[in-house]
């Protein structure tokens, strides 16, 4: 079930991928030939679709841990921090999602269905 579904405009995207990316990272995506669409975000129950890549916070190697809010650069970003688990060790990693404009309390209500202990 996809909890939210976001698209956005060309400079809310762009100025998501200044803030992510490095300088170099950054003018190479400038170059008109390199220039890739702007991706939508599906938030589900158990991962995170950006474009065509998934990302899993929540299987059975994958526990989610929280879920909160930054402003950064004039955008809200969500970060769904979680654990994974690997036959050698344990670690943490983080996914960071830009909320569209006028999308945050879409999104807080996303943070609360995942985060609520049934």
């Amino acid at each position: 079930m996809i909890l939210a579904h976001w698209t956005y405009t060309r400079d809310e995207w762009k100025a998501f991928t200044r803030w992510r990316k490095s300088l170099f990272h950054y003018l190479l995506h400038r170059i008109p030939f390199y220039s890739k669409p702007i991706p939508e975000v599906r938030i589900t129950s158990d991962s995170v679709w950006i474009g065509e890549r998934q990302q899993h916070f929540s299987s059975d190697e994958h526990q989610l841990k929280r879920i909160n809010f930054q402003e950064q650069a004039n955008m809200n970003i969500m970060v769904i921090t979680y654990e994974w688990f690997h036959k050698k060790s344990p670690g943490y990693d983080e996914i960071w999602i830009p909320v569209p404009k006028g999308k945050l309390r879409e999104a807080i209500a996303v943070q609360e269905q995942l985060t609520r202990i049934d």
